[in-house]
């Protein structure tokens, strides 16, 4: 299969991943993104969820795949401008998995309509048609006499006027772009400083616990990659001794900004998860909280921890961000 593909007024690189709308680039990464992939790879067939499931997690890995996966399709629509109800791009099967409806080309097709030589709507005439027509003559106007040139001048008067005015109208937005650009840009680069996730720490040591603690640690970053799209990164546990140190300005750590991290308690009947978010800045709780639930509901700490690590943020991206200090205390 060919690296682009087009659809719509789509086009995908199946590579990079990139997704361009009449040529402007589609925000879209992570795991929507490698499903509207995997479904390009197989238009007008059904893409079962275990197949999306086996692509999107690694093996052993405790997540809500349903709720995720419901998610990322969420955003991928929004991106294509399609629905649920009314589905021009993506179809649910029901009980199986996904659908890519729309043909999927090799080529650009608007290109090709683009070249394609227009139909006439001229008809020859025939020769008999042709002597038939009476050869009229006509009086045309003598350009040169005063009046013509009187109205051309004037003609030429207005088109270099309206000229003048556009070129006017262009140099004053030139001049007042920058100061937009570089409003925006600060605020993007705002809200895409990095979140690190440290892995938590089985706290009783029972190495039969861990694959338990592994899950609900992925399971949060699953879900923060949903709601934090660009702005998660994951330390391996191995990696844990360079995580970047608090009390210094944000930026010297390659734009990190906050640090998540906790330790959970795993008991026969219960699960107990303390975690922390930290801002780097000036090592600041921004918020922090004590979970529990019973073992066999573990899973159910990664959508609360996202809900409230996602929040923090925000809230400490506002405009009084900075003058609080910390949201604590049990969920």
């Amino acid at each position: 299969m060919p690296d682009r593909v087009y659809f719509g007024n789509f086009s995908v690189d199946l590579q990079s991943g990139e997704i361009q709308n009449l040529g402007v680039k589609v925000k879209l990464r992570g795991k929507p993104c490698q499903i509207l992939i995997a479904l390009l790879k197989n238009p007008g067939e059904v893409v079962p969820r275990k197949q999306l499931i086996e692509l999107l997690w690694a093996p052993n890995t405790f997540v809500d795949f349903d709720a995720n996966i419901k998610t990322s399709l969420s955003h991928l629509r929004r991106a294509l401008g399609d629905s649920v109800a009314s589905p021009r791009y993506i179809q649910t099967v029901h009980g199986v998995g996904y659908r890519f409806l729309e043909p999927v080309h090799t080529t650009d097709p608007r290109a090709s309509q683009d070249l394609a030589p227009q139909p006439s709507n001229l008809i020859e005439d025939s020769p008999q048609d042709a002597a038939a027509v009476p050869n009229f003559a006509m009086n045309l106007p003598d350009f040169r006499s005063q009046s013509y040139q009187g109205t051309g001048w004037a003609r030429v008067t207005a088109v270099v006027t309206t000229l003048l005015v556009a070129v006017l109208l262009v140099a004053f937005v030139a001049r007042s772009k920058p100061t937009v650009l570089q409003s925006q840009s600060h605020i993007n680069d705002k809200h895409s400083r990095e979140v690190l996730l440290i892995p938590f720490e089985n706290t009783n040591g029972d190495t039969a616990n861990q694959s338990l603690v592994s899950g609900v640690f992925n399971g949060v970053a699953s879900s923060l990659q949903v709601r934090l799209p660009d702005s998660i990164t994951v330390v391996r546990q191995e990696q844990r001794g360079n995580v970047p140190a608090t009390g210094q300005p944000a930026g010297q750590n390659s734009g990190v900004e906050y640090i998540l991290e906790g330790n959970m308690n795993c008991s026969h009947d219960f699960v107990t998860l303390n975690a922390e978010l930290l801002r780097v800045a000036d090592g600041k709780i921004v918020w922090s909280g004590t979970l529990e639930h019973k073992r066999t509901e573990a899973m159910s700490f990664q959508n609360e921890i996202a809900d409230r690590v996602s929040e923090s943020i925000v809230r400490q991206n506002g405009p009084s961000g900075s003058a609080d200090g910390g949201d604590r205390g049990a969920l």
